[in-house]
């Protein structure tokens, strides 16, 4: 058996890896960079693939089903019908109970902001409902 402990090992392997990077910043970041416009490229051109994991792991939908929603709601937002989104990425957010993980419906993004700003609060939303109605 080595007399070098498991421990002493590891120290020594991370000090090798420390100098190593020291004197090799350039190739580190030039390699980082490769992969990092790699990474990019593949997701332009795989963006669906992802949302649909997306949708999968928080909402527990598929992409099939996001568009048989979309399409039951006449391919507007289910708030003000607005045919575009809207936002960032241009599709519709799913808008669920966030107690129940209950999907509600699709949303423009500014529908789902404002519900956001307003909690999911009915009372919150009513009482603002009132405001605008004074302000007529």
């Amino acid at each position: 058996m080595s007399d070098i402990s498991t421990e002493d090992k590891l120290k020594k392997q991370a000090a090798w890896h420390r100098a190593w990077s020291a004197t090799h910043k350039d190739r580190i970041r030039a390699y980082d960079a490769k992969r990092r416009d790699q990474k990019r490229a593949y997701y332009a051109t795989h963006k669906d693939k992802f949302y649909a994991k997306q949708l999968k792991q928080v909402y527990g939908i598929s992409l099939i089903e996001f568009n048989t929603i979309l399409k039951n709601q006449g391919n507007v937002c289910k708030i003000c019908g607005a045919t575009k989104s809207g936002g960032r990425s241009g599709k519709f957010v799913v808008d669920h109970d966030h107690k129940t993980g209950k999907i509600r419906g699709l949303l423009c993004h500014r529908c789902n902001t404002a519900l956001g700003n307003f909690y999911d609060d009915r009372s919150i939303l009513a009482s603002a409902i009132l405001y605008l109605q004074e302000l007529v």
